[in-house]
């Protein structure tokens, strides 16, 4: 394989995955605003450097497979993928040593699937997946498929798809029908499982927060499948969690609410520092009991924001759906 077959995306997640230990210092987004999807692999690198240099205030990088401990930065990318600080060259000319250093530390990778609702708690999940260095392989995502809706957000299937493909990563729909009983979703899962298999995953994520039975019935479920439940954003404060979405460019809507929870105006606003502002007490600033349900468009994972237009609100089973489109 030549330099010329690795292409921005694959530059874009090595350096993820390569600067994913100094989240304070260098930003995936500084990654992905310099790198362009017509790009070569080399000419991402060398862009998406030239913004790290800025960023953390370092000299250029270049490839070796010699750690090196000059300084803090240097002594954590050695950890992270066997790489040296030194002034000079372009790291164009070097492209067989990314590949050399690309290649090892991906291959230590744990592969996942993520558990993908369309919503800013699954998109959260994805960046947190990336900063440890887990390499999400697919997203899964239950479709209704009477309605060709995800199941319970009411989010177009056309839609998710579009965030699949802002992702850089596979959608694997799970159609299941309207009104799934337990038994039909546990035999859906079941062939995604075996799949997941066949295809060496070694886990599945989940971005629960807090409900001690979900979890449970996850692991449950996953039990002797030789499939790892993880829950990487388990626990966390959801107050914080929510403003630190907000605040790293997480942007999404309400597609769903539940009224007896909360009041009907909610449904179609925008996920943003003023909503949160203006939940009531009872409502979780996530919507973890769900309260509301999301559609995210745009994250700092993505390579570029989904357009939306806001349309018809309905009432059905007890829920208030807005439609995107």
């Amino acid at each position: 394989m030549s330099h010329t077959d690795f292409h921005a995306d694959e530059a874009r997640r090595y350096l993820e995955v390569l600067f994913a230990e100094l989240p304070g210092r260098i930003e995936v987004r500084t990654i992905r605003e310099q790198t362009k999807p017509e790009q070569s692999f080399h000419e991402s690198i060398d862009s998406a450097l030239v913004a790290i240099e800025r960023a953390a205030d370092t000299m250029w990088w270049r490839p070796a497979l010699e750690p090196c401990a000059t300084s803090d930065v240097s002594r954590t990318c050695g950890r992270s993928g066997g790489v040296q600080l030194e002034s000079g060259a372009s790291c164009a000319r070097a492209w067989p040593r990314w590949r050399a250093s690309y290649d090892r530390r991906m291959s230590r990778c744990k592969k996942a699937l993520l558990s993908w609702s369309s919503g800013k708690d699954s998109a959260w999940t994805f960046q947190v997946l990336r900063q440890q260095a887990v390499e999400v392989v697919g997203l899964v995502t239950t479709v209704n498929e009477t309605f060709a809706r995800v199941a319970m957000h009411g989010v177009r299937e056309v839609l998710v798809e579009k965030q699949a493909e802002a992702a850089g990563v596979p959608l694997w729909k799970v159609p299941i029908p309207h009104r799934c009983s337990n038994e039909q979703y546990e035999k859906a899962m079941t062939s995604v499982i075996e799949r997941a298999r066949s295809e060496g995953v070694a886990a599945i994520a989940f971005g629960d927060l807090f409900l001690a039975d979900i979890r449970a019935y996850r692991e449950k479920q996953l039990a002797g499948t030789g499939i790892e439940p993880l829950f990487p954003i388990w626990g966390l404060s959801t107050e914080a969690l929510a403003r630190e979405m907000v605040a790293a460019g997480v942007r999404a809507r309400i597609t769903c609410l539940d009224p007896n929870q909360m009041p009907r105006h909610f449904v179609g606003r925008i996920f943003d520092s003023d909503l949160l502002d203006e939940l009531p007490g009872n409502v979780d600033p996530c919507g973890e009991r769900g309260e509301f349900h999301t559609f995210c468009y745009a994250a700092p994972m993505f390579r570029e924001s989904i357009e939306v237009v806001l349309g018809e609100i309905t009432e059905r089973d007890g829920f208030v759906f807005a439609d995107l489109r």
